[in-house]
């Protein structure tokens, strides 16, 4: 397999959207070169701008972001010790989360039960597409795991093609 060039990846993979994952804030890159022409991966200088539409020239390790070898290319991941899904997906697990002790709490008091589970129904909307595609995961795998049980490393793991990725 032949290794990608500096071109390809800048243009294919770096010039785009992510999630900056030490920020929390998704970033738009519009330039990107290797801080060694030998490291194809790793760590790059890059300038973009935040969706606060604050200006932003450093390093991709600083947005929390590493470069690594993917299958035909290269991919945008985050670095170790970042929570690496949009803010949207541990919403949308923690709203799953609170309508199932919604439901529990409605068989011992209906009212608090109908209040609760209104508060986790508009959270669980608010964090679309989330919900549904941690919902279909659950479903489709048949885990048998309660989706109280379920924490932030199996919605990480799960959704592991989606670390640093701004939706």
């Amino acid at each position: 397999m032949t290794e990608p060039s500096i071109a390809t990846i800048r243009d294919e993979v770096l010039i785009a959207t992510h999630l900056a994952t030490a920020q929390r804030l998704r970033i738009q890159i519009h330039t990107a070169h290797p801080f060694h022409k030998d490291a194809l991966f790793g760590d790059w200088a890059v300038t973009g701008v935040f969706e606060n539409q604050e200006e932003y020239v450093g390093s991709l390790s600083e947005l929390g972001l590493q470069l690594v070898p993917c299958t035909g290319l290269a991919k945008v991941r985050s670095l170790p010790g970042h929570r690496s899904l949009m803010p949207e997906a541990y919403k949308a697990l923690q709203a799953l989360k609170d309508q199932a002790a919604a439901v529990t709490l409605s068989l011992n008091d209906p009212a608090a039960g109908k209040l609760t589970l209104k508060q986790a129904q508009q959270a669980m909307q608010e964090s679309q597409p989330w919900t549904n595609w941690i919902v279909r995961s659950v479903l489709k795998k048949g885990q048998g795991v309660p989706i109280t049980e379920l924490d932030e490393l199996w919605l990480e793991s799960e959704f592991a093609s989606f670390s640093a990725t701004a939706i």
